[in-house]
């Protein structure tokens, strides 16, 4: 899913950059287009892990709520959501051809 990105901050000059965590830098008063890599970037930095130790993604750009900055989506293409699911402990690892 691509959005667009439109910072409007009225407390800073127009074309200062203002930093998204997990996004960029964007210019104040202008708008940019994201895809999904970059909006699927954005929500795995403020994912989480739950309290059954699993990992979980954060809000999508569409249900984050960024002050001074408007998403609009851009388009309804169908894209599998990538959901990371990890366990706090890794898998023990498997022992490879060979190996002792």
């Amino acid at each position: 899913m691509a959005y667009k990105i439109t910072v409007d901050q009225p407390n800073i000059g127009p074309g200062t950059e203002v930093f998204i965590d997990g996004l960029g830098t964007f210019k104040n008063g202008e708008a940019t287009v994201v895809d999904a890599d970059q909006a699927n970037h954005f929500r795995n930095a403020h994912g989480r892990v739950n309290d059954e130790g699993k990992w979980e993604q954060g809000p999508t750009l569409a249900q984050a709520k960024l002050v001074g900055v408007t998403v609009e989506r851009v388009s309804d293409k169908d894209e599998p959501e990538t959901k990371v699911t990890q366990t706090s402990t890794p898998p023990a690892p498997t022992k490879k051809d060979g190996g002792k």
